[in-house]
């Protein structure tokens, strides 16, 4: 592993993170709720930005005593690039999202998503210049863009599976406080439910739903 450090007088700090490939130990850095992980892990605090180039992925795993509530856990991976400048993080190259939450009624919804980049908003800004990170630093909503696929599934305690849906889209924003989703483009969706025997398909140029 290595930690490099360049800071010139009165100047911005840089500091560089790369973990070890053979070890299979990459470089981390965790923000309250939000790690993000790489080989090579980049920052410039005079520009307030930390970088991956290469492949790399972030997990965000919400605080107990969230105010929405939310269990869900959510890994997003990339394969070209992220970009963070302390309130949005951008990811670029064949970007996967997977994630699971328990309903009210006992059920697991697990979810899927693929796109060629996705642009994720935190609820406040982080300034890496500073020694405090802001309380309370949780995803605020997911803009998944370029040929996005998506894939949900409900099951039950013991594992039978109540309905399943595909979406093919434009683009996709997520409100991870609600759970709405806004679609943008054309698209389809497929959405099979238990005890049900055909499939529901549509079409639209852009929808909301929850």
């Amino acid at each position: 592993d290595v930690l490099q450090i360049q800071q010139s007088p009165q100047g911005p700090l840089n500091v560089l993170i790369q973990g070890n490939q053979q070890r299979d130990r990459p470089a981390r850095i965790a923000i309250d709720s939000v790690e993000l992980v790489g080989q090579v892990l980049k920052m410039n605090q005079g520009i307030n930005q930390v970088w991956i180039d290469g492949p790399g992925h972030l997990v965000h795993a919400p605080n107990l005593e969230s105010s929405n509530g939310s269990n869900d856990v959510k890994r997003l991976s990339w394969t070209q690039q992220m970009r963070f400048d302390g309130k949005t993080i951008t990811m670029t190259g064949d970007v996967k999202t997977r994630g699971g939450q328990k309903l009210e009624n006992g059920h697991q919804l697990n979810v899927g998503i693929t796109g060629g980049f996705a642009e994720a908003n935190l609820s406040n800004k982080i300034i890496f210049s500073q020694n405090a990170v802001p309380e309370d630093v949780e995803l605020l909503d997911i803009r998944y863009g370029d040929n996005v696929k998506m894939q949900t599934q409900t099951v039950d305690e013991v594992g039978l599976q109540h309905s399943a849906q595909q979406f093919q889209m434009q683009e996709v924003s997520i409100n991870q406080q609600t759970g709405d989703l806004t679609i943008l483009g054309a698209g389809w969706l497929r959405s099979v439910q238990r005890n049900k025997k055909e499939a529901v398909s549509a079409n639209s140029n852009s929808s909301q739903t929850r």
